[in-house]
């Protein structure tokens, strides 16, 4: 009898260290997990794919030939599509509960390519992004600034194309605790004087 109930002692200790090592939760963690599960053109909202995405550095606007007073430069938008979800299956997020919406306001995009370099860019935003759901929202991926500037403008009229990734972070608060939310995501970047 009494080694029954060491036994029972025993596993009851056990259980005690389990149950108490994954109920716990770090409090200075925030309660919502972020994640961009897509990155996109526009022009293709339907792809289920990310990338690569094909910046075009000059439209040559209503004549058709490049290098003349119609020329047009656009900036490159991306959709990006996220998820938020809480981090452990142990954790429920009530809908509509604390924690229950991360608010997404800036961005920041940082360019690899090599030997070249195109200067960062960084924005502000505004996507609310209910906890177990996703949305989506856009960001300015290459500005039209930078088709003007060196490397991109030298493509411009050309056969050439610069291929590099796009690194993409952005920032967030999470509803009620006001932790900050980090998530980041990548994406091929074609860069060239496309056919029209």
């Amino acid at each position: 009898m009494q080694r029954n109930s060491r036994v029972l002692f025993a596993l009851a200790l056990v259980a005690a260290a389990v149950l108490s090592g994954t109920a716990c939760f770090d409090q200075d963690q925030a309660r919502t997990q972020v994640t961009i599960t897509r990155v996109a053109d526009p022009q293709w909202p339907d792809t289920l794919a990310s990338g690569p995405y094909l910046s075009d550095v000059l439209d040559p606007g209503p004549d058709g030939i490049p290098n003349t007073m119609d020329d047009i430069v656009y900036e490159d938008e991306a959709l990006l599509t996220v998820t938020s979800n809480a981090p452990s299956d142990l954790q429920v997020i009530k809908p509509n509960g604390p924690y229950a919406r991360v608010t997404l306001e800036r961005y920041r995009v940082d360019f690899e390519i090599p030997g070249e370099q195109i200067e960062p860019i960084e924005g502000s935003m505004h996507l609310v992004v209910p906890s177990g759901s996703r949305a989506t929202g856009s960001i300015v991926l290459v500005t039209g600034f930078a088709k003007t500037q060196p490397p991109l403008s030298t493509l411009a009229g050309g056969g050439d194309e610069l291929t590099g990734t796009a690194r993409i972070t952005v920032h967030g608060t999470e509803e009620t605790s006001g932790d900050e939310i980090v998530a980041e995501a990548s994406i091929a970047v074609h860069f060239a004087d496309w056919v029209q």
